[in-house]
């Protein structure tokens, strides 16, 4: 399993989230990814978006955010 990286480096709201969306629909359950995120909501959304797909924010270190797929 590759390592999967979404750069979202410089996009602002809502560019990140759906980036995040498209790709993790392509993953499977279990599999993780980090996105790179600086857009000052993204530390807002991110979190809101894997709590109301049932995602796992595996960690949060400032615009870098672990994700597991677990839906």
């Amino acid at each position: 399993m590759s390592k999967i990286v979404i750069d979202a480096t410089g996009m602002a709201c809502p560019l990140p989230i759906i980036l995040l969306s498209q790709r993790i629909s392509e993953m499977a359950v279990g599999e993780r990814l980090t996105l790179l995120a600086d857009d000052p909501a993204a530390i807002f959304d991110v979190p809101a978006w894997c709590r109301m797909t049932g995602n796992s924010l595996e960690s949060n270190d400032n615009s870098t955010f672990e994700i597991r797929r677990t839906s």
